[in-house]
C-alpha cells in the first residue's frame, strides 16, 4: 500500500539512496515524496537522479518538507546535527536513525527529548535489496511508527523490532 508521507533524508549517501530507491521500487512512494540534503553536492545529485527525489540545500528545509526524517549521516555528525535542528523538530515528525552506534538516548537528548525516534541498524546487503535490519523504538515512538519503519525497511530486505 502506498505511503502518503514525505520522507526526508539528512545525508544522501549510499545507504540513504538504497533505502529511498527501494521504497520507490516497492511502490511505497513516488520520487516526489522524497527530499534530501547532503554536504557533498555530487552525492546529493546522485540521490536525486537515482530516486526521483528533490535535492534541498539545507537540513532545515528537509525538516520543513518532511514528515519522516531519516538520519543518514556519519555517526560522529549525528548529535551536533540534531542539536542544530532540535528547535525545528515538530510533534508530527518521526525521526529514524540509520547511524551506527548512536543510541536512542543520544538521539532523543539531541532532539530535546520530545519527538518520536526509532533507531535502525541496517546492513550493507540492503544496498542490493537483501538487507536485514533490527530496529528499536524510542520513548515516544508508537506502534504505528514501528509498523511504518518496518514497511520502509522491508523495501530493501527484512526487518524485525528488537529491544535497544
Amino acid at each position: 500500500m502506498p505511503l502518503k508521507q514525505t520522507f526526508g533524508f539528512l545525508g544522501a549517501g549510499r545507504m540513504a539512496t538504497a533505502l529511498a530507491g527501494g521504497m520507490v521500487q516497492a511502490d511505497l512512494v513516488k520520487g516526489r515524496q522524497l527530499v534530501a540534503s547532503d554536504v557533498v553536492s555530487k552525492t546529493l545529485e546522485a540521490f536525486a537522479k537515482a530516486t526521483g527525489g528533490k535535492a534541498l540545500k539545507t537540513n532545515g528545509e528537509v525538516l520543513r518538507k518532511a514528515d519522516v526524517v531519516i538520519i543518514a549521516v556519519k555517526p560522529h555528525q549525528v548529535t551536533n546535527l540534531l542539536r542544530d535542528l532540535a528547535s525545528e523538530a515538530k510533534s508530527h515528525h518521526l525521526f529514524i536513525s540509520i547511524a551506527a552506534g548512536v543510541t536512542l538516548e543520544q538521539l532523543e537528548e539531541a532532539l530535546g527529548g520530545k519527538v518520536r525516534v526509532i533507531r535502525v541498524m541496517p546492513n550493507t546487503p540492503a544496498l542490493v535489496g537483501e538487507g536485514a535490519a533490527g530496529f528499536a523504538r524510542g520513548t515516544h515512538a508508537k506502534a504505528a511508527d514501528a509498523k511504518l519503519t518496518q514497511q520502509i525497511l522491508e523495501a530493501v530486505g527484512v526487518a524485525v523490532e528488537v529491544p535497544e
